[in-house]
């Protein structure tokens, strides 16, 4: 699309998509994904960030930029990235109904270290 996108997912088991998370980012601006902070409130600064979690009934949770300050929010942080892998943490609350709620789902301590 011609911008920079990162994504990472995990399935819980080789056979069944469900539980599954996925989480990314995108810099519509162009340029360069560096090492730093991410959230859903980067809307203007031509960052967008996505979470989506499915639990095991296939329940869809996400938190995902759309231009509105969400509270909470979802947080991506790259410590170290290179042309062969990326690291960093991701914590957030994911909620239901498309985001919108009322059921959650809270993601703490999430880590990453993904070769390209």
């Amino acid at each position: 699309a011609g911008f920079p996108i990162l994504s990472i997912d995990g399935e819980a088991t080789p056979t069944s998509i469900d539980p599954s998370l996925s989480f990314g980012l995108a810099k519509t601006t162009g340029g360069t994904i560096t090492a730093g902070t991410y959230t859903v409130n980067q809307f203007l600064t031509g960052i967008v960030v996505g979470a989506y979690y499915f639990d095991a009934a296939s329940t869809e949770f996400l938190a995902e930029t759309d231009g509105t300050t969400q509270t909470p929010g979802f947080t991506i942080i790259i410590t170290s990235i290179t042309s062969t892998r990326v690291i960093g943490t991701f914590s957030g609350r994911l909620k239901d109904n498309a985001g919108a709620g009322p059921g959650f789902r809270d993601i703490t301590e999430g880590v990453f270290n993904v070769p390209f």
